[in-house]
């Protein structure tokens, strides 16, 4: 006597059901298949250096090694490529006048080297920070 019955047959899902018989081949290799995934994961190209560097006074600027891998730089806000230069605003102390002031600096990135001018206004300084970013 049997307590049960058992069926047995093949089981293809709907989805693999239209693969059956076929060969896929990816038109990519590895490498692209990353280079891929991080452009669509970084459109605006992914932080790989950074520095806080960067000091502006009146008395004078500075400057900062780049490394190579780096594409752009923010500097306070401030997107720069390669070649490039911009004016950055950072807050200072006037002793003089007991209160904080804005004072502006050009930044400058040329070649391997990031640097900032000296600004002309009070006798503080300010720290300019810089981010490197890498596109994919």
């Amino acid at each position: 006597m049997a307590l049960g019955s058992v069926s047995i047959s093949s089981f293809i899902p709907g989805e693999l059901e239209d693969l059956t018989g076929t060969v896929s081949i990816i038109p990519f290799t590895r490498a692209e298949i990353e280079r891929l995934t991080d452009k669509k994961a970084y459109p605006d190209g992914k932080v790989v250096w950074s520095s806080n560097g960067l000091t502006s006074s009146s008395g004078g600027g500075s400057s900062v090694t780049v490394p190579d891998e780096v594409d752009y730089v923010v500097v306070n806000g401030q997107k720069l490529t390669r070649g490039g230069n911009a004016t950055v605003s950072g807050e200072v102390y006037n002793w003089a006048s007991d209160r904080h002031e804005i004072a502006y600096s050009t930044v400058a990135f040329s070649g391997n080297t990031l640097s900032i001018s000296k600004h002309g206004a009070y006798s503080g300084s300010f720290l300019a920070t810089a981010t490197g970013y890498h596109y994919y």
